[in-house]
């Protein structure tokens, strides 16, 4: 396992324990019977400044897809409310301590560190374990696999700093339809 493959593990283990410390908080949420049901969740890193955040994105807001800060649940979870010893509040801290992570062979700058870690922040949202617990919690997330498709939920990772204006989870799905693709072609 590789470095990055670590940092994804570590980030989805924290996130999957945030989400599961928060089942009131979920269970709070209006549900698909008053018409606003969670259609997308955004993991925010705010590396930098040294916090994440888990936003939720209502049916209603599904347009506003990188406008997250508008959303009606932005920062539903967030390590600047909780006490240090929170999931989320362990999630900021591993993934400053990625971020600031430097090796001897370490030949990344900073931006090509924050982009590696927006794309592991979407393997860890993208992994089945979340969508699987978010389904216990009572929101409709799929599994995305290795398959071209949409769903009416997605999963959101963006670079708060704008480098790129793409959603990570968008470039690591691509990227697992790519690998297919080739595989089937050898």
């Amino acid at each position: 396992m590789n470095r990055y493959e670590a940092a994804a593990v570590a980030v989805r283990t924290e996130l999957v324990l945030a989400l599961r410390d928060a089942r009131a908080d979920f269970e709070a949420l209006p549900g698909p019977t008053t018409g606003r049901p969670i259609s997308g969740m955004s993991l925010d890193l705010h590396i930098q400044h040294g916090y994440v955040a888990v936003s939720l994105r209502t049916d209603e807001e599904k347009w506003e897809q990188t406008h997250i800060g508008d959303w009606q649940h932005a920062q539903f979870l967030s390590s600047l409310q909780d006490s240090p010893d929170t999931a989320m509040s362990r999630l900021a801290a591993v993934v400053v301590e990625l971020y600031n992570e430097v090796r001897e062979d370490d030949v990344l700058g900073l931006a090509d560190r924050r982009h590696m870690l927006y794309l592991v922040a979407a393997e860890a949202v993208l992994n089945e374990e979340v969508a699987i617990v978010l389904n216990e919690l009572g929101i409709e997330a799929p599994v995305f696999g290795e398959e071209l498709g949409s769903a009416p939920f997605a999963f959101f990772v963006y670079d708060a700093d704008e480098m790129l204006t793409v959603n990570y989870c968008d470039v690591v799905r691509a990227h697992r339809v790519t690998a297919r693709v080739l595989r089937n072609e050898a």
